[in-house]
């Protein structure tokens, strides 16, 4: 008996995940050498969406923009809700009486609730704000106390269009731990290297700095499920000038397992719908090439948990019936049966170490080094998220979920 399992998409798809763990890059991120002239800082417009927040994480986010190093007198906050919530409308207007004088400006913004969007809530606030920079938050965010003014110098000190700091999960269990390594690697090791090759990187909105002309430019946040990977494309297209900044917002990890799959499944269904746009997207083939690694995650992810799966029944097959076997006819020539064989064979035993190997490279030395023994589970982990992946395939790509912090 014959059973056809072609595990070439699957190796590819591996093999291409692979790329960020064994290329050298250059560290990417800038640090300013100066805090710059306060007297030359520009009015900055902080936006700050929310939808159904608990008071500590606006109390937090409102305490971390009064430390920040950069001039009050220019800063501009403004809180955009929805309609709908009554109860983040009060604790918005609570912080708001304490902390009004110590800006330029702060205000409350209510949508009208047709669109219960972030990129929805983002324009309604673009449309009010006097900065000549744009700054996003959510919530749960919590930058370091010079943030700001790190972000300002480097987009006048570069002449950057935009500047995405570093995000780093505070986290208070076992996904947040998973959480925490998966970002770092995702900041710390394939950033930059997109950064580099691409001259572009997938952008998210919190912790970002953008100049309002340029996202005047595009029409404002595109009304999509992941804003931010669209409006990728949409800079980078336009030969925007992207920057890192070395500079830490913290954020609270999901609150449970179910949250991080719905989380993960929003993100991959996006980034399949931005796949399509950034193949026709008028940026160089090289350019393209690099960026698109993070956009083909789905696939990725999905061809790994595949993989997994057909090796486990192969062997669960093999042992209980040995005449039983994976291949077509077709497949029995011996470039393909000896190709695949040993393709395969280097990414199960060279391969997966090698990425394991570059995690444990990436945290030695650091704060995250006593997380070590974390790194051996994580491919329990890429093996839950490539469940997600699979089910992105079925999403409805105007599905909405509130992401649940703890």
């Amino acid at each position: 008996m014959a059973v056809s399992v072609d595990p070439v998409i699957s190796n590819i798809f591996f093999t291409l995940g692979l790329i960020p763990h064994i290329m050298k890059k250059k560290d990417g991120y800038y640090s300013p050498g100066s805090t710059g002239n306060p007297d030359s800082y520009p009015l900055v417009t902080i936006l700050i969406p929310l939808y159904r927040e608990p008071y500590r994480f606006i109390h937090s986010l409102s305490s971390c923009l009064l430390a920040q190093t950069y001039d009050h007198k220019k800063m501009e906050l403004i809180f955009i809700t929805e309609p709908d919530d009554d109860e983040t409308n009060r604790y918005v207007e609570k912080i708001i009486r304490n902390i009004k004088t110590e800006f330029a400006s702060v205000r409350l913004l209510v949508t009208d609730g047709r669109e219960k969007m972030k990129p929805y809530a983002l324009n309604h606030g673009m449309n009010y704000c006097n900065g000549e920079i744009i700054g996003i938050y959510d919530a749960e965010c919590k930058p370091e106390k010079q943030q700001i003014e790190k972000a300002i110098c480097a987009i006048f000190e570069q002449d950057y269009d935009l500047v995405q700091t570093k995000i780093e999960v505070v986290s208070e269990n076992v996904l947040g731990e998973f959480c925490k390594l998966d970002i770092y690697s995702w900041t710390e090791n394939l950033l930059p290297l997109i950064n580099e090759k691409a001259r572009s990187f997938p952008l998210g909105t919190k912790g970002l700095f953008i100049k309002k002309e340029c996202l005047d430019e595009i029409g404002g946040f595109p009304l999509h499920l992941t804003e931010d990977a669209m409006m990728t494309i949409l800079l980078a297209s336009r030969n925007k000038k992207f920057g890192l900044v070395d500079s830490v917002t913290h954020e609270t990890s999901t609150k449970a397992w179910s949250t991080h799959f719905r989380q993960r499944r929003r993100w991959f269904r996006g980034y399949l719908s931005c796949l399509f746009s950034l193949i026709k997207a008028e940026i160089p083939v090289k350019r393209k090439l690099w960026l698109s690694i993070p956009y083909i995650s789905p696939l990725l992810c999905t061809a790994t948990l595949f993989g997994f799966f057909f090796l486990f029944l192969y062997f669960i097959t093999w042992y209980f019936n040995p005449a039983m076997t994976y291949i077509a006819p077709w497949m029995e020539t011996v470039l393909y049966d000896s190709g695949i064989f040993y393709w395969s064979l280097f990414l199960g035993y060279v391969g997966l170490p090698i990425t394991l190997f570059s995690y444990l490279l990436l945290i030695a030395d650091r704060p995250l080094e006593d997380r070590a023994w974390y790194v051996y589970l994580i491919p329990l982990y890429w093996m839950f998220v490539g469940v997600a992946a699979v089910s992105s395939f079925f999403k409805d790509t105007k599905n909405w979920d509130k992401t649940m912090r703890n």
